[in-house]
């Protein structure tokens, strides 16, 4: 598929034995004839270039009102553009690569359809073009999360008759070099098309437009699964002491393979397979030559295995349970299935799903296949007709584990038998998934084997490399005008907090400088409530560590906002489904701080001091000291979401130990005092500072939780 717009050009070349009139004699010439043939159709240089603009200029987009609006594309060096749009008229020359730019004057908010026109040597006409807001909406798969995959869909459907507002969604592509377009288009909000929009995204944009009354256009620039390294510029990273040599080696690997021709690649796949097939073939014999299996006969279809266990496949060793929880070594399977008659001498195929991590299978006592060292690979075996007999066969499969889950990882309706070559009326296969018998056998020895291969990858390409996302899924979008942008993201960094600190202001800075607004406003979603609460352990180190670094960003950066969302996670979902409530704080965020609109609810309470007050109780002639917390964005006053005591709070004495607290609330409403028995001398206060903070109830009078907090009060 072509990117960009652009009119297309139809060259037509005449090649055969008449001389053409005019035509000189070397222009004749066959092999003159065959290079005007090559220059067209591989589009030489020799060539006009048509007047192009990027996608994110298409058909139904919405342009961003109150503000100069970038126009961009290509052209030939020196071509003149012009760009007609409501009554403005704006011209450019192509530069010597072939780039131009103009600027439209800052337009008020319009629903009215109007076309946008680009004239060169060629026309392009855009049509169905609004003025309104325009939002990025980025992240990771929270952000990307549908309409269709969250809570109630047709409830959302029913009322999303909303023409005017669009949406562009980016693929999923890598680069490790800034592109200058992708393979998107824009979308007309329907209730045949909302299910497919980023469900945050498109609760924001209705709550925006139910109080702004203008189009909305929404950026979806997100991938589930990615790290915030990768949505950042290779410029930013680079000056960065966190990210700069990381960023160095990284460009120099890019630079390296860049140099290399087609067969030095060709050269280090094909010597990466054969290492792998040489070290699979060393793995699986120095495993089975210390397994009990094959000295006793467990493969072979007499073996009597009654005594054996049952399972039921697919499962993993971890939830087998009887001893292999965390086992590395060999599991035997076995499986005896009826082959009809009709299948005797015809060649089947024999699925197994996904295996973690190596198996070795056998059918009737001869050995099929293996694979090595390929967790998520879907298992299929050939058997030949010529051991295919009917009646009772058996199937084993050694399952070989060198660290992990270990075991059968499914999909069931993969776990099956069939003949190849299946004839009318024939049933399609056996299913497998259920009762099969197993026992353990030897523990892993030795190293792992070399990866299985795969096609060489260009280095700075794969989603998680520095940049790889910013370069092919930012740039090509950049600097297309905007209000602002939303991030749901956080869970792929939940493991190093610390870089998040330095790394989500590094992204809205970079963000800002490629959309040419210094002062983006940029609204945050904090991680929800996920994984099972800890009553024993009233403070845990990893999500609420990077929570602390998305609200650090919003209080440094007078732009940033946080939305705390703790009190709408799932304990058992990463991906909570309740986006339309995620979706209208952001909006009520971005009314109040953007928008001047005066509402309350924009903002969740924030502890911002504490202090040693005068004992609540005492304890005989000990005295219980306690803190007095100082609460901003308390509206008016603070409140419990279940009407009970204040709770979630937990104080640290000079031990180091924390300890569950009580609280009651000030008698300001805008103060919680807190202390606890267990401790008379705290130096310490937490609140809500767990992954899943269940206990966490201190609201704002609006019902927005008060975000965490970890603070010294001595």
């Amino acid at each position: 598929m072509t990117l960009g717009r652009q009119r297309s050009s139809l060259v037509a070349v005449t090649v055969g034995q008449g001389e053409h009139v005019g035509m000189s004699r070397h222009l004749r010439h066959p092999a003159f004839l065959l290079l005007a043939v090559a220059l067209f159709s591989t589009g030489s240089s020799a060539a006009r270039a048509d007047v192009s603009l990027p996608a994110v200029f298409g058909d139904h987009m919405v342009l961003q009102r109150d503000e100069a609006v970038p126009v961009w594309g290509t052209a030939d060096p020196g071509e003149e553009v012009t760009v007609l749009f409501a009554g403005q008229a704006r011209q450019a020359t192509a530069d010597s690569d072939g780039r131009w730019r103009v600027d439209l004057d800052p337009m008020p908010a319009s629903k009215v359809s109007r076309p946008l026109v680009v004239r060169g040597d060629n026309e392009i006409l855009v049509k169905d073009v609004l003025v309104g807001e325009v939002w990025i909406c980025g992240g990771q798969s929270n952000m990307e999360w549908t309409v269709d995959a969250s809570s109630d869909p047709p409830r959302e459907k029913a009322t999303a008759d909303r023409p005017t507002i669009r949406l562009i969604k980016a693929p999923h592509v890598t680069a490790n070099r800034p592109q200058d377009d992708i393979d998107a288009s824009w979308t007309v909000c329907s209730p045949a098309t909302v299910g497919g929009f980023t469900a945050v995204g498109y609760a924001f944009a209705r709550h925006l437009q139910d109080e702004l009354d203008v189009p909305i256009g929404l950026l979806s620039l997100n991938w589930g699964g990615t790290r915030i390294e990768p949505w950042i510029s290779i410029e930013s990273l680079s000056k960065a002491d966190l990210s700069s040599e990381n960023m160095k080696r990284q460009l120099g690997m890019v630079e390296r393979f860049e140099s290399m021709s087609e067969g030095e690649r060709f050269d280090r796949e094909e010597k990466a397979r054969l290492e792998h097939a040489r070290s699979s073939v060393s793995y699986i014999d120095r495993q089975l030559g210390a397994d009990p299996g094959v000295p006793g006969g467990w493969l072979k279809p007499g073996f009597d295995d009654s005594d054996w266990a049952t399972v039921a496949l697919p499962k993993l060793w971890k939830d087998t349970g009887e001893g292999l929880q965390g086992f590395d070594g060999t599991v035997w399977y076995r499986r005896t299935i009826e082959v009809p008659e009709d299948w005797a001498g015809r060649n089947l195929m024999l699925e197994l799903g996904a295996i973690d991590d190596s198996d070795i299978v056998w059918f009737d006592g001869v050995r099929i296949g293996s694979t090595v060292e390929a967790h998520a690979a879907q298992r299929r075996y050939r058997i030949p007709g010529a051991i295919v007999k009917p009646g009772s066969r058996t199937i084993v499969v050694a399952c070989i584990d060198s660290g992990g889950a270990g075991g059968f990882n499914g999909p069931a309706n993969r776990l099956r038998i069939g003949v190849m070559d299946r004839r009318a009326a024939e049933p399609a296969s056996i299913p497998l998934a259920g009762s099969w018998r197993w026992s353990r056998g030897g523990d892993h020895k030795g190293a792992r084997p070399a990866p299985a291969p795969t096609r060489l990858v260009a280095p700075g390409t794969k989603p998680t490399d520095y940049a790889a996302l910013h370069n092919a899924m930012i740039r090509p979008f950049a600097p297309y005008g905007v209000r602002g942008a939303i991030w749901y993201q956080g869970e792929s960094n939940s493991g190093e907090p610390a870089r998040y600190h330095e790394f989500m202001p590094m992204l809205v800075d970079d963000w800002g400088e490629v959309f040419e607004r210094d002062d983006l406003p940029f609204g945050i979603v904090q991680l929800a409530a996920f994984r099972e609460f800890k009553p024993d352990l009233p403070v845990e180190d990893q999500w609420p560590l990077l929570r602390e670094a998305q609200s650090a960003t919003a209080v440094a950066m007078p732009n940033v906002g946080i939305v705390v969302t703790t009190d709408i996670g799932d304990a058992r979902d990463i991906h909570p489904r309740n986006k339309r409530e995620v979706g209208r704080r952001l909006a009520r965020w971005a009314l109040h701080d953007h928008y001047g609109r005066e509402n309350q609810d924009h903002a969740s309470p924030r502890i911002v001091a504490c202090e040693a007050v005068v004992p609540p109780r005492t304890d005989g002639d000990v005295a219980i000291e306690g803190f007095r917390i100082e609460v901003e964005n308390a509206m008016d006053g603070l409140r419990t979401r279940d009407g009970k005591a204040p709770d979630g709070f937990a104080v640290q004495g000079p031990s180091g130990k924390w300890h569950w607290a009580e609280a009651r609330f000030g008698e300001d409403g805008r103060s919680v005092i807190v202390w606890s028995d267990k401790v008379p001398d705290p130096v310490a206060v937490a609140y809500a500072w767990q992954n899943n903070p269940e206990r966490a109830n201190v609201t704002g009078s609006t019902g927005l939780p008060m975000d965490q907090i970890r603070l010294r009060c001595e």
